[in-house]
């Protein structure tokens, strides 16, 4: 599920003016200045004590339309680097990724360039994002809004989030780009399919074919079997979790519910937004499994349907 939000055409000016940011000598400098900065704050600046959890209400929309807005640079991030390597980049916009509600850039045309140019599109989003972080801080010293310490601090984690190599996030293309693996995730199913294939006798299973370096063999091989068990392990959480989450839910939104009708019944404005922070997230979550479980229960059905009346399958194909 996918709904472009800037058009191609849109962003050509945007993406035509940010890509001197890859030129190396700005590109090394920027890069410089990030590193140093984070290690000047994480160890040595003096924070002011707050935590994600303590924002409510207008903090915590404010919070997140500074995230959004970060994730929305990091698109052009990606889009950016693709036209200073001479790609074309496609639109901007947001979609579902399993029960994740993220920002996308389409730069598919990247496949043509060589694996350390594709792999510096695939940090575009990420140095973009970090560029942020040091503008939220700049506005905190100029005007020591604690909100902005707590902006970096979500920054800072979306940006760490993004690097899981198994989740199809910018750490999953960088390792199929530095390795030169391409379709880890098809490749890793199709080597855990060969394996219990053969394990169950079934001669007639056979071997995924590898057109890569001998190398990238034994990495395909490691990565198959980390990514499967990383998402067997999420799978697990997720099934387990869902009926407790359910169940805290419905606790959660019955009392915000009934704050924000207090809320509006005595005209506080602020009250109705502090309920509408505590019910955002858990209800996202919620929405998002449900569809998860529904794409999931329909691909059974789809499959069973297939097994009973022989029908040729479906090929599903995911673009970078």
């Amino acid at each position: 599920m996918k709904f472009p939000i800037v058009s191609q055409d849109s962003l050509r000016p945007l993406t035509d003016v940010l890509r001197i940011l890859y030129r190396m000598p700005v590109l090394y400098t920027i890069s410089f200045v990030i590193v140093a900065f984070h290690i000047y704050f994480y160890i040595y600046f003096q924070k002011p004590v707050v935590h994600i959890g303590s924002i409510a209400g207008p903090g915590f929309i404010f919070v997140y339309a500074l995230l959004s807005l970060t994730s929305f640079f990091h698109e052009l991030g990606h889009s950016s680097a693709c036209h200073y390597f001479g790609a074309k980049h496609g639109d901007i916009g947001i979609g579902l990724y399993l029960y994740f509600v993220v920002f996308y850039a389409d730069v598919t045309d990247v496949w043509k360039l060589k694996r350390i140019d594709r792999a510096t599109v695939d940090f575009g989003g990420i140095y973009f994002q970090l560029i942020c972080v040091l503008v939220l801080f700049t506005i905190y010293v100029l005007w020591r809004d604690v909100l902005m310490v707590e902006a970096i601090y979500a920054v800072d984690f979306a940006v760490i989030a993004s690097m899981n190599p198994f989740f199809r996030f910018d750490g999953y293309w960088v390792v199929s780009d530095l390795s030169g693996v391409s379709n880890l995730r098809q490749r890793s199913q199709q080597i855990v399919k060969y394996i219990f294939g053969k394990l169950r006798g079934r001669i007639s299973v056979p071997p995924p074919s590898l057109p890569i370096e001998s190398k990238a063999k034994y990495f395909l091989g490691f990565y198959s079997l980390v990514s499967n068990l990383f998402f067997g392990f999420f799978i697990y959480s997720i099934f387990f979790s869902f009926p407790s989450l359910i169940s805290s839910y419905s606790s959660i939104a019955g009392n915000s519910i009934v704050g924000i009708v207090h809320a509006i019944g005595v005209l506080d404005f602020w009250g109705v937004l502090h309920n509408l922070s505590v019910i955002f997230f858990p209800t996202v979550m919620v929405l998002m499994i449900g569809m998860m479980f529904y794409r999931g229960i329909k691909a059974i059905v789809k499959y069973f349907i297939k097994v009973t009346h022989h029908l040729p399958s479906t090929k599903f194909s995911f673009t970078k």
